[in-house]
């Protein structure tokens, strides 16, 4: 298959996902290309993407994809080499602000990469960009649509309920990853027969299963960004009540973002509280490793922005560590309480210190849970049968004139 990745940026560091599948869809066979509107540099690639680089089209320069000169310079390029499609393309009513990324599309590519068997976008946005390319006759191919999280809480309430109209016109196949956000989709008129739930995974072969839980202080870890839907403060503040109440333990918190300064002011001279910043892949693997429970207590955002099924918790229960989150989103999809991990109510400190002391006092069930949550990754989100089977998601829709 001749298949095209839809992306907004690539390489990015913080969606390793994409890359993947990108991995995964070349090691079967398949010629790859990425159609991204920037990029993190080319240092974010792996060995088998450096192989393809030339074949990554740019759809717009980073600092320049609203400036209105750029936008101008691009009109008589785009002329000459499709007239009919541009003047198509400028109508702003329907495309709105697609309207400036498909001149950029059209400057980037010629006919003759045009065509590809799939179009494969990933967060709905980029959908509705594969769409709009096939429409206008830019792209050929199948329109496969991967549905995160973003993509199906805030762009929505900004854009509205219709927002994905067109890409249900135009699109082949959408793959949300998970139950949740499939139902989400039917609801806002979806044609159930062309939804297939496809959930993200990992390379379990990189996580050895290690249960042994480190002997002294209690060693808790969160893996994640610094925004609202993470619900970090919530671990913060169940892990300060603990230590208020004598237990000898400790917080690790990797991660950056926007929330950094307030939770700073949170955790004030606690000493057995860690905001360690980000750190490479191969270190939070180690404090993975160290860590008696990984806490990730997500919740739905004041801006309404969810998780989708967080990748951190499939890597801490792939190495056998015990896992607590909230009952949010697809999460419920990955953990079942008391069977592989645990799940608390949302934005609920006191219930998540709770279950903490409730974990740390049953440790007769570690062992087991500790198996359930690896053999869930093995079964369910292990990355090379989850690409075989989106292959073969691709070949079901090519089947189907």
């Amino acid at each position: 298959m001749k298949i095209l990745f839809v992306v907004n940026r690539f390489p990015n560091l913080s969606q390793t996902f994409v890359s993947k599948q990108i991995d995964g869809m070349i090691s079967q066979g398949h010629e790859v290309s990425v159609l991204a509107g920037s990029s993190d540099g080319i240092t974010g690639l792996s060995f088998i993407q450096k192989k393809i680089k030339e074949m990554i089209y740019y759809k717009n320069p980073k600092e320049n994809i609203l400036k209105i000169t750029r936008f101008i310079s691009l009109l008589p390029k785009c002329f000459l080499k499709r007239p009919i499609t541009t003047l198509k393309a400028l109508n702003v009513k329907k495309y709105g602000s697609l309207s400036f990324k498909l001149l950029f599309a059209i400057d980037a590519l010629t006919k003759e990469t045009g065509k590809y068997d799939i179009l494969y976008a990933h967060f709905g946005p980029s959908g509705n960009f594969a769409a709009a390319l096939k429409e206008l006759g830019i792209l050929d191919g199948k329109v496969a649509t991967v549905f995160h999280g973003y993509d199906m809480s805030t762009y929505i309430d900004k854009a509205g309920q219709d927002i994905y109209q067109d890409l249900f016109a135009y699109g082949d196949l959408f793959l949300p990853i998970s139950c949740y956000w499939k139902e989400k989709l039917v609801g806002m008129g979806c044609n159930e027969n062309k939804i297939k739930v496809h959930y993200m995974g990992i390379n379990v072969s990189d996580f050895q299963f290690n249960p042994i839980v480190p002997k002294g202080r209690i060693k808790l870890l969160s893996v994640a960004r610094l925004t609202e839907k993470k619900g970090t403060i919530y671990a913060i503040k169940a892990v300060q009540r603990l230590i208020e109440k004598g237990y000898d333990i400790e917080l690790n918190i990797i991660g950056d973002g926007p929330l950094k300064s307030q939770l700073e002011e949170i955790i004030g001279d606690e000493a057995r509280i860690h905001l360690l910043g980000p750190k490479p892949n191969q270190e939070v693997k180690t404090y993975i490793e160290d860590c008696t429970i990984f806490l990730l207590p997500s919740v739905i955002a004041c801006n309404g922005d969810m998780e989708g099924i967080p990748v951190a918790l499939m890597e801490a229960m792939a190495i056998g560590k015990l896992v607590i989150s909230t009952y949010h989103s697809g999460i419920p999809e990955l953990i079942q309480d008391n069977e592989n991990g645990w799940l608390v109510p949302e934005r609920d400190s006191i219930a998540l210190a709770e279950k903490i002391e409730e974990v740390l006092a049953n440790k007769e069930n570690w062992r087991t849970i500790q198996q359930n949550a690896r053999e869930k990754i093995v079964t369910a989100h292990n990355l090379q049968p989850l690409n075989k089977q989106l292959e073969n998601h691709f070949y079901s829709i090519l089947e189907v004139n």
